[in-house]
């Protein structure tokens, strides 16, 4: 009986030190968020440009050529000038309107491939980035009407 005392005594406490420090981690990622948005908001009104889609919460799934590989749950917001991808970890992207050469949405892109999503894959004249945004053909039409040349 002071078995199967101890196993459960056992695994509560390591289920509670587990619930404590993805609480810490979750609550750290949330400020990171709101701090995102704020730096996203602030130079959205330095630079003036119009959002034309966005900010939206999706994930930078990485890119080629000249983009970050390493994927990373970010904000995504397309500006007359920009398409603007601010991670909540990591340095942001920034895709200019003017250097983006096509737009398409895959159900695999650079090898990966997760069920029921749909990647964004951005191309441009430094490489492509692949997104998941919540709405991927609506993104995909508001990027080729203003952004695709």
């Amino acid at each position: 009986m002071h078995v199967v005392v101890f196993v459960v005594l056992l695994v509560l406490g390591i289920l509670a030190i587990n619930g404590v420090v993805w609480g810490i981690v979750l609550t750290a990622l949330s400020r990171r968020r709101r701090a995102r948005m704020a730096e996203l908001q602030a130079d959205l009104a330095a630079t003036g440009d119009r959002v034309v889609l966005g900010p939206d919460r999706g994930n930078y799934c990485g890119g080629t050529g000249d983009f970050p590989r390493v994927a990373n749950n970010s904000l995504l917001t397309l500006t007359t000038a920009d398409l603007l991808i601010h991670p909540y970890l990591g340095r942001a992207v920034t895709v200019p309107v003017a250097a983006i050469t096509g737009v398409r949405v895959e159900k695999a892109w650079n090898g990966r491939v997760v069920a029921g999503k749909h990647f964004l894959v951005v191309s441009s004249d430094h490489g492509e980035v692949g997104l998941f945004a919540p709405d991927p053909d609506r993104w995909r039409s508001a990027i080729e009407r203003f952004a695709v040349r």
